[in-house]
């Protein structure tokens, strides 16, 4: 098992700078496709934690993370 953090770009923020789309942090958090550097290196079991982008200002923050229960080819993503 291994754990990986995920930094947004530079003025991605929930709450004071751009929408985050990716990854998705809702009811069945996902990871897309954008990152496929990072997609290969998780496997069944390890864990991502997302670090906002930085903002003027403000300081970043651990936003989320969750454990990874399955893969699936980016081509089969809904």
């Amino acid at each position: 098992m291994i754990g990986k953090i995920f930094i947004t770009r530079s003025g991605y923020d929930p709450q004071v700078g751009k929408h985050i789309k990716d990854p998705y942090l809702g009811p069945c958090p996902t990871l897309g496709a954008c990152r496929p550097d990072i997609r290969s290196q998780l496997q069944k079991g390890d864990h991502i934690f997302v670090i906002s982008g930085k903002v003027p200002d403000f300081s970043q923050f651990v936003m989320g993370g969750f454990k990874i229960e399955s893969k699936i080819p980016a081509i089969e993503a809904p």
